[in-house]
C-alpha cells in the first residue's frame, strides 16, 4: 500500500500557511512542527501524551488551529512536534473535515458523518439503588416507587 498526501491550509492569530502532509489514519491528531505553530500564533490547549510508531510515549503540546482542506473549513486540534517532523494529517482532522482515504486510489474522498440514535428504552429493574437527599444510599423494591423516588 502506498502513501496518501494532501494539502492542508492552517491559520492562527498571526499568520496562515499551506502544508503538504502525509495522511496517517493511524494517527489521532494532525502533527506540525512547533515553529510553524508558534509562527501561526496557535492557541495551546493543553499537553497530551501520544504514542509514537515504535511504542514510545512522548508529551506534545496540543493547539487549536483553523484548517481548510479541499474547500472544507473547520477548527481542528494539532500537536506541535520537533523541528523536521513530517507533517501528518490524523484521523480526527479527517473526521472533522468529512474525508476518508480510499485504499485503492490512495486519495481523499468525502464521507458521510455517522450518527446513531439509541432505540432501546431503559427500564428500571425490580430493585433500584437511589441516593437520599442526605447522601445515603437505599434500595427500593418496587419498580413504581423506584421511578417516583429516583426521579
Amino acid at each position: 500500500m502506498g502513501a496518501t498526501y494532501a494539502d492542508l491550509s492552517l491559520s492562527g492569530a498571526s499568520a496562515s500557511d499551506t502544508l503538504r502532509c502525509l495522511v496517517d489514519t493511524g494517527a489521532t491528531f494532525t502533527k506540525i512542527p512547533q515553529t510553524l505553530g508558534q509562527r501561526l500564533g496557535q492557541e495551546i490547549v493543553r499537553n497530551v501524551e501520544v504514542e509514537l510508531a515504535g511504542g514510545r510515549v512522548t508529551v506534545r503540546q496540543l493547539a487549536l488551529a483553523n484548517a481548510e482542506m479541499e474547500g472544507v473549513r473547520s477548527p481542528i486540534l494539532v500537536t506541535l512536534a520537533e523541528e523536521g517532523a513530517i507533517p501528518l494529517i490524523g484521523v480526527t482532522t479527517l473526521e472533522v473535515l468529512g474525508f476518508k482515504v480510499d485504499p485503492v486510489t490512495e486519495r481523499l474522498e468525502p464521507r458521510t458523518a455517522i450518527e446513531y440514535q439509541a432505540t432501546a428504552q431503559a427500564s428500571l429493574s425490580k430493585s433500584s439503588t437511589c441516593r437520599a437527599s442526605n447522601g445515603s444510599l437505599f434500595t427500593t423494591i418496587s419498580q413504581t416507587s423506584a421511578s417516583s423516588i429516583c426521579a
